[in-house]
């Protein structure tokens, strides 16, 4: 069974429960519900790489200001954050990005559709959206929810390094420190509530469930399986203090 901390099941459950809530709201459409809306086209969509740059800021300013913990624990700040970010930029790829050709996303996406053309031509097969589209088709498959996907991720990403940020910089006397971890706490909040937009307004329900689940998924494993050495450590210290 994977050990979590409480905290790490709180998260889980937020973002979860966020999904399903949202999915059973009902609102009026709002510059929210257009998806041209200036967060979802200049941060939702670019989420990762947002997140990536705020949270590099913070690791550089808690490795510039360490606080007392490193030496009480004797833990190093930097192998541990420094795999988790590779692995959940691995998983962010595969999933979004690129997987031998397309994305995870996209091949479940063209392995579960099929196009619609108001003058079908028999000759012609279609086997993905795009030249579907091109030819005024419309494709129509298993959306798994990219933006849950990705929000989610970015967020727990977040605070698990936030988390490692208030033991291991010394935030209480250093401002850059506190300001790092404002920043990335704001991008968490941001992407909370694009996450509630996309619930609310966006995609059927298990295209929002599948999206969730993969990604929670995910860091069930890590969290649970993947963490050794000084981050299990870590995280052991954490569960006593708990």
């Amino acid at each position: 069974m994977p050990q979590l901390t409480n905290r790490q099941i709180n998260i889980l459950l937020i973002y979860t429960f966020t999904v399903i809530i949202g999915s059973f709201i009902t609102l009026q459409d709002s510059w929210v519900s257009n998806k041209r809306n200036i967060l979802n086209v200049v941060f939702a969509k670019w989420a990762w790489g947002w997140t990536s740059v705020a949270l590099w800021i913070l690791i550089a300013a808690t490795l510039a200001f360490p606080s007392k913990f490193i030496l009480q624990a004797r833990i190093p700040s930097l192998p541990a954050r420094l795999k988790r970010y590779t692995v959940a930029t691995v998983f962010w790829v595969l999933t979004t990005q690129w997987f031998f050709g397309h994305s995870i996303l996209d091949r479940i996406y063209h392995a579960t559709g099929s196009c619609t053309l108001d003058n079908p031509d028999k000759s012609i097969l279609y086997s993905t959206a795009r030249s579907c589209k091109k030819d005024g088709g419309e494709w129509t498959g298993f959306d798994v929810s990219g933006h849950c996907l990705l929000l989610i991720h970015c967020g727990i990403l977040i605070w698990e390094e936030l988390r490692a940020a208030r033991r291991l910089g010394d935030f209480e006397q250093s401002l850059v420190v506190l300001g790092s971890m404002t920043v990335l706490a704001g991008f968490a909040g941001l992407w909370w509530f694009m996450l509630m937009a996309t619930a609310i307004h966006f995609h059927d329900i298990p295209e929002k469930l599948s999206g969730t689940v993969l990604t929670v998924g995910f860091w069930v494993v890590y969290m649970g399986f993947l963490e050794e050495g000084e981050e299990k450590e870590e995280r052991d210290l954490m569960m006593k203090q708990e």
